[in-house]
């Protein structure tokens, strides 16, 4: 294919010289070509200009066919398509992109597929539907249906059954046909403009044409304003954020091209098969029954956020709004399940959302899966962490364990501040190395045992009736992948905790309790599944890092967890020339990869300590989603708008986790003052505090906390006054030597 523009010359002699040109061009190619000329396909196409009345004279030199046939700019065909193939259908001239003089000329082999209309099932929610459906909530006795029930199943089935029922009553589905192309602010008005602007452009009035598409372009703006106000003046955030992201053009729904049979069959295919089962008689474990009242179910459902229900369809604003109608039917429920060890069926099968992993996600393996789960699942896995999970873990754990523990000082930011607070440390006291090991498990979440997990809760002393109802929880489960209104077949579940659970994650942080590092000179940082050993050597004979790795080898071996050997990687920091570190083998004879940086939970550590790549990256990812603010303005949306836009979509990339890289230097910074100037000159308005200054106020309320609590893990990056001084409460930092360490988190202490 060949792309050209002639310029209109009004000279013969460059006109001729342009065709020999293109004659030339078209030998040098067949005569060159290891491809046979038969069989080659030569397309020229592009902006002709002055040559539009030689179109003849082209083709018999080149022996290639003319197909527009129709006037591009004006009475004239200046923009033309050569070809020496046939084609199926005639190029379409589509009106002018922008403010272009020049027609769009679109050609395909084959016919451009008209989109489709979608169907889509919805539910219109009115204030009048909603007062029947309490009317009839409050004139139902759920505690009497409940107790009818002879078994935890029939009673939960019941339940969901009766308030489903209600709501499909109230709020009939309709189905609606959705055209893939038409925004949610499209109006009758502006369909009328569009079709008499394309009308002028057809029948050559150029003047009108012109007027039309001023008034399309100022009646979108005001269609999209309109319609972004009066979504954000709704009380429901949810319907305000979802269309700014639609007038934004921020994010698109993804549609995998695969099929969901293909998808559920991938996820399906990382299961593990059982090998033994575990013994649930043990006499040795306590008893601890527990009950939970009506008032603390109450509680629990009135706290409901907005999420997508599970396969009973039952919506979590229906539990939140008449939860005082609910609450008693609810505890009786949880109550007989919690006493029996039994989870109802119905609470353990899934909707499992696709969720990409990189753009484009074309290949099963691109997507993560997501389990829905019903509501009221999640209300009582709640209770059970509560009652039974948190007050046998809660002295026990290990506290390098940063994942989903609640407490004081866990969470991503203080697990990379501290990590780098004791790297910064070791190096700040003595020449050396740190070697951080990074540790990848190959799908952990799906692939880890049901009979381990139940090993690590004995060896918690876990009361034998929470062991009962969580061997319940996790066996019998079935899911299936659910796109729009595409459902694939029920699958078991073999192995694994549900991803999108409340105590998926929280038993997997139990199970890997056990990982441990062996050498004292290793400290292990871990965060759900990712794991990360940092070692420290002061000389060559200190190296013990293939032990550290061999012993996370027989752990994996021991517990069926396999690990990613390939994604596995080892970042060296050396400040003294004279030690030689060993390179990490594993099991099979591969050697684990030395990098030169490593990303550790979105936070790319450097071997020479430096932040620029991951600066780098961060304002990268910002300007990816710059084009939110663009389209915002596009709309016509005022300063206060885009502003929160920015706020709540761009600026926390820029924060996350800044306490572990705040002492990066004043030319980084300007980096992220430099993007953020580009916002205020869009908007047209400043903001109260700059990006650096929220994040220096960020890391000044983080040390509040750590002030405040003396529990907390980063209140060992400080130390304390002496007792017999005033303020012996208070804390300082520690001294430094290096401007890295000195110019760490530890310097807001001051």
């Amino acid at each position: 294919m060949i792309s050209l523009y002639h310029p209109f010359w009004n000279d013969t002699a460059r006109d001729d010289k342009c065709i020999s040109c293109i004659s030339d061009m078209l030998d040098f190619v067949m005569t060159t070509s290891s491809f046979d000329s038969c069989k080659m396909r030569l397309l020229i196409c592009g902006d002709f200009n002055g040559l539009k009345d030689r179109y003849d004279e082209i083709s018999q030199v080149t022996q290639l066919k003319a197909v527009v046939e129709v006037p591009t700019r004006g009475s004239n065909i200046l923009d033309q398509i050569f070809c020496n193939f046939s084609f199926n259908c005639s190029p379409e001239v589509l009106p002018p992109i922008g403010k272009s003089d020049h027609s769009v000329v679109l050609w395909s082999e084959r016919p451009v597929p008209r989109p489709t209309p979608r169907k889509v099932v919805i539910r219109k929610v009115t204030p009048g539907r909603r007062a029947l459906l309490e009317e009839l909530i409050a004139r139902t006795d759920w505690l009497a249906l409940v107790q009818a029930a002879d078994n935890v199943d029939s009673c939960a089935s019941s339940l969901l059954n009766c308030l489903f029922s209600l709501y499909d009553f109230c709020f009939p589905s309709r189905t609606a046909r959705f055209h893939s192309t038409d925004p949610p602010w499209m109006k009758p008005s502006l369909k009328i403009l569009i079709d008499d602007r394309d009308r002028a452009h057809s029948r050559g009035q150029f003047q009108k044409y012109l007027r039309l598409r001023a008034e399309v372009a100022r009646h979108t703006c005001q269609l999209k304003e309109q319609f972004l106000k009066s979504a954000l003046a709704t009380k429901d955030s949810r319907i305000g954020w979802r269309s700014l992201r639609v007038v934004g053009q921020y994010s698109k729904s993804p549609f995998p091209h695969v099929s969901v049979e293909q998808l559920n069959e991938h996820f399906v295919s990382n299961f593990q098969e059982p090998t033994d089962n575990f013994p649930l008689v043990h006499d040795d474990l306590p008893s601890s029954p527990v009950r939970v009242t009506s008032d603390e179910v109450f509680s629990l459902l009135k706290q409901l956020k907005n999420k997508s229900p599970g396969p009973d369809g039952v919506p979590a604003w229906l539990l939140r709004d008449f939860a005082f109608y609910l609450s008693p039917a609810v505890a009786f429920l949880f109550n007989w399940s919690l006493r029996v060890g039994q989870v109802p069926h119905c609470f353990k099968v899934a909707n499992v959302t696709p969720v990409p992993k990189c753009s484009p996600a074309l290949q099963p393996s691109s997507f993560r899966p997501i389990s829905l789960l019903p509501i009221l699942s999640k209300v009582l896995e709640k209770v059970v962490a509560r009652k039974w999970i948190m007050p046998c873990i809660s002295d026990k754990i290990d506290p390098s364990q940063f994942a989903y523990i609640p407490g004081e000082g866990k969470g991503t930011t203080c697990a990379l501040t501290l990590l780098y607070h004791d790297i910064a440390k070791f190096l700040d006291s003595s020449s050396g190395c740190v070697r951080l090991l990074s540790i990848d498990f190959s799908k952990a979440f799906d692939k880890i045992l049901h009979s381990k997990i139940l090993a690590t809760l004995t060896a918690f002393k876990f009361p034998v009736d929470a062991i009962f109802w969580i061997s319940s929880f996790l066996k019998d489960r079935f899911q299936r992948v659910r796109v729009g209104e595409m459902n694939s077949s029920w699958q078991p579940v073999l192995s694994g905790v549900p991803q999108g659970s409340v105590l998926g994650p929280l038993l997997f942080c139990i199970f890997v309790d056990s990982l441990h590092s062996i050498s004292r000179n290793s400290v292990t940082y871990k965060y759900a599944d990712d794991v990360n050993i940092v070692h420290f050597i002061r000389d060559t004979e200190d190296d013990a890092l293939q032990l550290e790795y061999n012993n996370v080898l027989d752990w994996s071996a021991k517990h069926k967890l396999p690990i990613n050997e390939s994604k596995c990687s080892v970042l060296d920091i050396i400040t003294k020339k004279s030690i030689s570190t060993s390179p990490v083998v594993g099991p099979c004879g591969t050697v684990v990869p030395q990098v030169s940086s490593v990303r550790v939970l979105g936070v790319i550590f450097q071997d020479n300590l430096k932040w620029n790549s991951h600066v780098e990256s961060v304002v990268r990812k910002a300007n990816k989603r710059f084009y939110l603010i663009r389209n915002l303005k596009r709309a016509a949306c005022d300063s206060p708008l885009i502003l929160l836009a920015y706020n709540s979509v761009i600026r926390p990339i820029f924060l996350y986790a800044y306490p572990s890289f705040c002492n990066f230097p004043v030319y980084l910074q300007k980096r992220f003052q430099k993007f953020e100037k580009r916002v205020f000159r869009i908007a047209g308005a400043t903001n109260d505090l700059s990006v650096i200054e929220a994040a220096e106020e960020y890391c000044q309320n983080l040390f509040a906390k750590v002030s405040s609590n003396t529990s907390h893990s980063l209140r060992r990056c400080f130390t304390q006054q002496s007792s017999n001084t005033r303020h012996s409460n208070k804390l300082r930092p520690l001294r430094g030597r290096s401007v890295r360490f000195s110019r760490s988190f530890t310097r807001f202490a001051r």
